[in-house]
């Protein structure tokens, strides 16, 4: 009877602790983080992106640019189909939610409680794109040739690099479809560091709009109400 009454006590807080959880995301997510001051011609900026599937965001990026090679470290060839890339998104998150769930009706509950309390390893996921279209789930942002490289350095320093400093690919079998591949990454997921906490915190990083803190994608996107003008 003690051991029942003890379970009844842990069950009667969940909810206050879930509570708690959302309300702490919602005032995180509402408290601005400002963009740095840049003067620099709009023609002179790189173009990027933050995108969402309504739930999971990723960073968008050109594969090449004056400033910084990606191909020096990840070849797009990883991929089964991936020969015309201009572009790549990548977003970070749990290894086992990532590849054992393409869909939300393949989740498990074994998978849902290990992300959620940092039991999985982590991975990058990255896809390769010959071009980005518009779209409303799409917000274009414009750094300074500095951010865009601190943005770089900041994010490959979350993969697992080789001896050689090459991205490191999980397995070639381990992939959505044939212009994504999925490499091993460092750090781990939980509930109060999310692939959509990754994604704010990398926006810090870059000097641009962010919530103070957000596990998931409104938050970012709430400071982002409308798109910036695509060229």
């Amino acid at each position: 009877m003690k051991l029942l009454r003890r379970l009844l006590r842990i069950l009667a807080i969940f909810p206050g602790v879930v509570l708690l959880y959302l309300l702490a995301a919602v005032i995180g997510s509402l408290v601005p983080v400002s963009a740095e001051e840049s003067s620099i011609p709009r023609e002179e900026a790189v173009l990027i992106y933050i995108k969402t599937n309504g739930v999971h965001t990723d960073l968008v990026m050109p594969l090449q640019n004056a400033y910084v090679d990606w191909t020096q470290t990840m070849d797009p060839n990883h991929a089964r189909n991936a020969s015309n890339a201009q572009w790549f998104s990548v977003g970070w998150g749990d290894k086992k939610f990532y590849i054992e769930t393409p869909e939300w009706s393949d989740l498990t509950v074994s998978t849902a409680v290990g992300s959620t309390f940092g039991f999985h390893e982590t991975a990058m996921h990255v896809v390769f794109y010959p071009l980005v279209l518009p779209s409303k789930r799409k917000r274009a942002l414009y750094l300074s040739p500095q951010q865009y490289q601190k943005l770089h350095a900041w994010i490959l320093d979350w993969f697992e690099l080789d001896s050689n400093r090459q991205v490191i690919p999980i397995s070639t079998g381990n992939s959505y479809g044939p212009n994504d591949v999925f490499y091993e990454a460092k750090g781990r997921y939980h509930l109060f560091h999310t692939c959509n906490t990754w994604t704010n915190n990398a926006l810090k990083v870059a000097g641009q709009r962010a919530a103070w803190w957000t596990p998931f994608d409104k938050g970012i996107f709430y400071h982002y109400p409308e798109a910036a003008p695509i060229p």
